[in-house]
């Protein structure tokens, strides 16, 4: 399990967790980048979904030794009840090579996931019927579930993995802090997921700074650790006479004090009695190595931005999928607009609306201060490679780049009825409110789209996800639609709470065209 920017899950807090890896030479910290995967503890994996952008999503690395029919992601509570059904794949890539090659893929590089490869994500929310939102479940343990179905028959056909997710939003506490003669004593606590080996404490005075070991085994949510101010911290301490203490628990949450002397601070010999903590770090750092495969360029089989040369609303080198609310393409003219800037405006810059690369139509008129428009014509529904060669001069030398811009096209939103008779006309409609006396409701109609790969979601749970493998062109007919499997009905039945009960009911498409109805029913004592 990695988080949102790629933490892996279950060893430390991001902070403890880097220092220690950058602590060191470059060998050093390579070895132990290659040894974090055999520290994760499956009890520690947790998040902390507060909105940080730190370790506010459980997303997991999946290796699978064949290809799939159907992924299903789940979460479970305590009591083992689905609560949110994430998301919903056909036809995965297994992980092995064929070639001779002893790389493996995740499962997020398999062809049908790359316009989404981060869709098996868990922000740590699940729909709440009372209110209609999604909003972020209580802390406690829940269990990520991933459900295989093989294209093969037999006992094995459908095969599931679960992994525990702790959710923690509150932070662990300083209960007390203490400094005499150049010793400082710190007890802390956690009411969550703790600690591990790795969690440090980071002991700061003015510009230096300690990672002190909290001396915590990882079974214990409290402890004490004591350490002796290196020399270093001790002098510092004369110039600045403020101890700034941080500690984290393993979903990242933040505990912080500040210890003010009362006198001029003494440099004091390190004492004979009493243990003093491991330093794990002396420098703090949040930077970790990239998980390679989450890269735009593993991900899209093409490379970084090219040097030089900056798109608006649209992304170089890369997947652009561009819907109805598109600010780069026209559909009443048909038009993209290829806009940006490149930093040299002596440069050369060809777009090819045609092969020949030496044709007048291709060479893009660069301003004074290097800003460019281009327009290119192309189809409402669609797809299209959009090369381009940058050509820079520098010291007398022409430095020529190419590029690609991968863009696919759909202007219309999918086609999603209600069909329950009680819900008026919800084709047309999306408020509807009706009152019953049953526990339960059911939810019917039928979703479709021009292209294929549309998904279904129901109160935040990807319901169905028709497979993907069809393309944005229908190349037996251009003129018809691109989704040769027809639309879906869906039929889903919820229990209904006492009073008001909300229903979402969304279709969305692979470029993000979203269609989404909404109805009330009240469940009457």
């Amino acid at each position: 399990m990695i988080d949102n920017h790629n933490t892996p899950l279950g060893v430390s807090d991001r902070t403890s967790l880097a220092s220690y890896i950058n602590a060191g030479s470059p060998e050093t910290a390579s070895n132990r980048w290659d040894a974090t995967p055999g520290k994760v503890d499956d009890d520690k994996i947790a998040i902390s979904p507060n909105g940080d952008g730190k370790m506010d999503v459980a997303n997991p690395y999946v290796f699978a030794k064949q290809s799939l029919a159907k992924v299903q992601a789940a979460i479970l509570n305590s009591k083992g009840q689905v609560i949110r059904v994430i998301d919903q794949e056909t036809n995965t890539d297994k992980s092995i090579h064929d070639l001779g090659s002893d790389a493996n893929n995740d499962l997020a590089l398999s062809v049908s996931m790359r316009p989404n490869p981060t869709a098996l994500t868990w922000n740590g929310q699940a729909y709440d019927q009372a209110t209609g939102k999604m909003k972020v479940v209580p802390d406690g343990r829940y269990q990520y579930r991933i459900e295989t179905t093989n294209f093969n028959n037999g006992a094995d056909k459908v095969q599931d993995w679960t992994l525990p997710v702790q959710v923690d939003t509150k932070a662990p506490k300083i209960v007390k802090a203490t400094y005499h003669c150049g010793r400082l004593t710190v007890g802390y606590r956690d009411s969550g997921v703790g600690f591990t080996k790795l969690s440090a404490m980071a002991v700061k005075v003015g510009k230096k700074v300690a990672g002190v070991s909290l001396n915590n085994s990882g079974r214990q949510n409290q402890g004490v650790t004591h350490y002796t101010l290196s020399k270093t911290l001790q002098k510092a301490l004369q110039h600045s006479p403020k101890i700034h203490l941080a500690l984290w628990d393993v979903a990242g949450n933040q505990a912080t004090k500040t210890l003010k002397l009362a006198k001029p601070a003494k440099v004091y010999q390190p004492s004979k009695t009493g243990k003093s903590a491991k330093v794990m770090w002396t420098l703090m750092t949040t930077d970790l190595p990239e998980m390679l495969n989450r890269q735009p360029y593993a991900v899209t089989t093409r490379f970084s931005e090219t040097s030089g040369i900056s798109f608006k609303n649209l992304k170089d080198n890369n997947f652009n999928y561009l819907n109805a609310n598109s600010k780069a393409y026209n559909p009443a003219t048909r038009t993209l607009t290829i806009s940006g800037k490149v930093t040299n405006p002596k440069s050369k810059l060809t777009i090819l609306k045609s092969p020949n690369q030496n044709a007048a139509e291709n060479q893009v008129h660069i301003g004074k201060s290097g800003q460019f428009s281009y327009q290119m014509p192309l189809d409402p529904t669609g797809q299209r490679g959009i090369g381009y060669i940058l050509k820079t001069p520098k010291k007398g030398k022409v430095t020529t780049a190419r590029g690609t811009l991968e863009v696919f096209t759909d202007m219309t939103p999918p086609t999603l009825t209600l069909t329950n008779p009680n819900l008026g006309s919800q084709a047309t409609s999306d408020q509807s409110q009706l009152t019953t006396a049953a526990a339960s409701f059911t939810v019917q109609g039928t979703v479709n789209d021009n292209v294929d790969g549309y998904r279904l979601y129901i109160n935040g749970n990807n319901v169905f996800h028709e497979q993907n493998d069809a393309g944005f062109v229908n190349h037996d007919n251009p003129h018809a639609s691109a989704n040769p499997y027809g639309g879906h009905a869906f039929s889903e039945t919820y229990s209904l709470l006492p009073g008001q009960n909300h229903f979402t009911v969304t279709a969305v498409d692979l470029v993000g065209n979203t269609v989404t109805k909404t109805f009330t029913v009240t469940r009457q004592s």
